[in-house]
């Protein structure tokens, strides 16, 4: 069932304030569905009453949304043991309505994209005490996604909305006015829209890195390919992006052979068909479920010598040493492979492994595919979303852990079928407490 976003503004009187927030104050709803997102309660005077969402002016809102409308599109939420407190209060800024500030107690719904999937979060009031109106939040769980598109629409209809009653009021020269001029050609330009998509992914406003830094990226695109080169910009951010000949480097240093021809495929199946249309998890969790029937793996653990021969390798991937790397990656050249894994745990080794397994199998959905490069990272970022959830149900499948457990989540528990299945027990413990396996951390 398709549940569109919404985001109404229904005209207010407003006696005092700018000309902007009088031709723009209302009472702000957003809904996806039968979520209410902005919903609250009112401290009246005589007794609290329920709203749907609060009185504000529209045009603050309108104007942050157009501003930050390339990061709200396509930079995820940051992975939390990364960002220093300052990348994330920037973050924070570019992405939590609660940020915009102005006078007004904005709601605290937080906007991220994994690429193809839009996330909201909406959490009650932080400090619930002696404010006007209290956000209530989603109940029981924080978040919702939906397509990206349906997020653009909404936001292209409420953008229109304010401009037409600042028209309306002869204000048409706002800054909001000439920050939709400026992204309209941008949105439509593919070139423009290459460059401000990679800034968005870096964590960065447009036009804030000198142009030498992009170009530099841009250039490791024809070695690595444009996915890949997105996918490092939302891992690693500019200030630690591996250049494409470092990374050549440790590959030919540190990378074992794999011949692709001999990994393991699928028949055609629907799961490819739907990248990008549903949720992350459930692609990841399908593809594998079907790798697991077709290549009768039962319940039973992958050893590591299956494990490689599913990804057409050799048991020395799993067996190397490593290093201490910010990522994993396979890199293809003339129909051959190599593999860089990025760490010394057997475990983790497993996870990567599987989650290149995961990349080459969707490979074919990308638009640039075949690219050289498929990145392994911990960003949250739809492709390795799909990773994470494809490789968890093939080392551990989630009904036998299910049985395994048997209501007994206790950490002695959860570390012995860690175990069986040779996977941390970070792993088991994100299984069963969601079911959908979205949240996986790298």
């Amino acid at each position: 069932m398709t549940r569109n976003l919404k985001i109404s503004l229904q005209p207010l009187r407003l006696d005092r304030g700018t000309p902007k927030e009088v031709a723009t104050f209302g009472h702000l709803i957003i809904t996806l569905g039968d979520d209410c997102l902005t919903e609250g309660i009112e401290q009246d005077a005589n007794a609290p009453r329920y709203r749907p969402g609060p009185y504000v002016s529209g045009y603050h809102l309108a104007e942050w949304l157009v501003w930050n409308w390339w990061r709200l599109r396509w930079e995820p939420r940051p992975v939390p043991t990364e960002p220093v407190p300052g990348d994330w209060r920037d973050w924070h800024c570019a992405h939590s309505m609660s940020a915009i500030g102005a006078g007004y107690a904005w709601p605290n719904v937080t906007v991220a994209s994994d690429g193809f999937q839009c996330e909201l979060s909406s959490a009650p009031s932080l400090e619930p005490r002696g404010v006007l109106f209290r956000y209530l939040g989603l109940p029981e769980r924080r978040t919702v996604s939906f397509p990206v598109a349906q997020f653009e629409r909404a936001v292209d209809d409420f953008v229109a909305t304010v401009m037409e009653r600042c028209d309306a009021a002869e204000l048409k020269a706002t800054n909001l006015h000439a920050l939709r001029r400026d992204l309209a050609p941008e949105r439509d330009n593919p070139d423009w829209a290459r460059l401000r998509k990679l800034e968005a992914l870096l964590g960065v406003e447009p036009d804030e890195l000198p142009a030498v830094v992009l170009e530099a990226r841009l250039d490791d695109a024809k070695i690595l390919g444009n996915e890949a080169v997105d996918e490092l910009a939302a891992a690693l951010r500019f200030a630690r992006t591996l250049p494409a000949q470092e990374m050549l480097d440790i590959t030919d240093r540190l990378g074992v052979e794999s011949d692709p021809t001999h990994a393991v495929t699928v028949s055609h199946s629907p799961h490819l068909e739907a990248w990008g249309m549903t949720a992350a998890g459930r692609m990841g969790y399908s593809l594998a479920h079907q790798v697991r029937q077709q290549e009768d793996l039962r319940h039973d653990p992958i050893s590591d010598q299956r494990l490689a021969d599913l990804a057409g390798t050799t048991v020395k991937t799993l067996q190397g040493a490593g290093e201490d790397l910010p990522i994993a990656w396979a890199f293809n050249r003339k129909g051959h492979s190599r593999i860089v894994l990025r760490s010394q745990w057997s475990s983790r080794r497993r996870l990567d492994l599987a989650r290149l397994i995961a990349d080459r199998l969707f490979g074919a959905m990308l638009p640039d595919a075949p690219e050289p490069m498929s990145p392994v990272t911990r960003s949250y970022s739809y492709r390795q979303k799909v990773q994470r959830a494809f490789a968890a149900e093939l080392l551990c499948p989630r009904s036998a852990v299910k049985e395994m457990l048997n209501h007994d989540y206790s950490e002695e528990n959860q570390e012995r079928i860690a175990d069986y299945f040779s996977v941390s027990p970070l792993i088991i413990a994100h299984g069963w407490q969601n079911d959908e396996a979205l949240s996986l951390s790298g």
